[in-house]
């Protein structure tokens, strides 16, 4: 990774939310005083999702792959091993709306439309409304054996597949997303497998309109969030000068765009933003950074090169101006996914692991309070699988 070229940046003001979001990411959870948990907190872990409020959790549903809450928190949207369900949460009602399992999913801003990405096995990318009606918007291409697992009879071949990567609405109507979408090399390699392509969906019309774009020769985009007031998009943009083997990571700040050639990539971060590849932050290698909802701050954990070492640490960033303030080191796998604020951001909520045990962390950021308000276990003698586990969503 290297550093970004930008402008010089001072030294910012001290934001409340950022200072007392760190001490909550860093500090250990257990430790002070005992505070009232406004609302109810939902979170998918080891295939359950539990409805988490001060002094109980409700298990909701069991068996569940994937899942997300719509913004407005009237859904929430599923899957288990063999199909993908609707479930209106104010009479518990399921409705079937995909006879296939999703991997990924997620919502637009009102919670009128959402997509069911299916994961590796079909390759299929879905979008959907909440009267149950769901369009096919894209095919990937199939997943085949590496040949080199093919000849090792020790375990079972994995299969690879043509990437499809960084889904999200941009607006209410309009789906955005990167693939790698070029002929599957006779030996598959995950390293090489590189989004090429990226689709720009209009979902008013009928058909769905599907605009393609490729990218420039040795980059791949990945969309990763955006910020609903402040009409901006973020990217994970990599570059590859000279081997596909070296690509350099960069994050940047782009104005949402309608069209293809109004996207511009200029205005980069000014900092190596952690990408974890062990399901941190919410997806497999998604970049750790993201806009917190009420003041569309950066908020996330980046990373630099010591005489020690790789070390992580908190960033906030003010992605208009371009100032950034460095927060405290940060130990690496102790955060499962990104933490979810409260729509005050007056509260964070932070799902941590240790290996065997998870538990969620809320904070109190205007009084520095912070309280364990759930825990579980794992079976004596193994430790929790975090691919699939994160906090979905905050409701009041």
């Amino acid at each position: 990774m290297r550093k970004c070229p930008m402008r010089v940046l001072k030294r910012v003001r001290s934001y409340p939310l950022f200072v007392l979001s760190m001490i909550a990411l860093i500090a250990w959870p257990g430790c002070g005083a005992k505070m009232k948990i406004p609302g109810v907190l939902y979170v998918l872990s080891q295939s359950n999702i539990y409805a988490v409020s001060q002094d109980s959790a409700e298990t909701l549903l069991t068996d569940v792959v994937a899942a997300a809450l719509s913004p407005d928190r009237k859904y929430l949207l599923y899957s288990t091993n063999d199909q993908t369900i609707l479930r209106e949460l104010s009479t518990s009602t399921d409705k079937p709306v995909l006879g296939e399992s999703g991997q990924t999913l997620g919502w637009n801003a009102d919670g009128s439309r959402f997509y069911v990405f299916t994961g590796c096995g079909a390759n299929r990318l879905y979008a959907g409304k909440t009267d149950g009606s769901v369009t096919k918007i894209f095919q990937g291409l199939i997943g085949r054996p590496r040949v080199e697992d093919q000849a090792d009879g020790s375990a079972p071949a994995q299969p690879v597949c043509g990437e499809v990567s960084g889904i999200i609405f941009l607006t209410d109507d309009t789906l955005v997303f990167s693939v790698f979408d070029a002929p599957l090399p006779r030996q598959p390699d995950l390293v090489n497998m590189c989004a090429n392509k990226a689709y720009l969906v209009r979902l008013e019309t009928v058909p769905p309109q599907i605009v393609p774009h490729d990218f420039p020769r040795k980059e791949r985009w990945k969309f990763v969030d955006v910020s609903e007031d402040k009409d901006l998009v973020l990217l994970s943009v990599e570059k590859n000068p000279e081997n596909v083997n070296l690509f350099q990571s960069t994050a940047v700040v782009a104005p949402r765009f309608e069209e293809w050639d109004k996207i511009s990539l200029e205005n980069e971060i000014p900092q190596n933003i952690t990408r974890w590849e062990n399901g941190s932050w919410g997806v497999t290698g998604e970049l750790a950074l993201f806009f917190t909802p009420k003041t569309s701050l950066l908020f996330g954990v980046a990373l630099e090169s010591t005489d020690k070492g790789l070390k992580e640490y908190v960033t906030m960033i003010d992605p208009e101006s371009g100032q950034t303030e460095r927060g405290p080191d940060v130990e690496a796998g102790q955060i499962v996914n990104r933490p979810l604020l409260d729509a005050g951001e007056q509260y964070a909520a932070v799902l941590y692991s240790q290996g065997t045990e998870e538990h969620i962390t809320v904070m109190d950021l205007t009084n520095n309070l912070q309280s364990v308000v759930w825990k579980i276990k794992a079976p004596k003698g193994y430790s929790f699988d975090l691919k699939r586990d994160r906090l979905l969503a905050w409701v009041e």
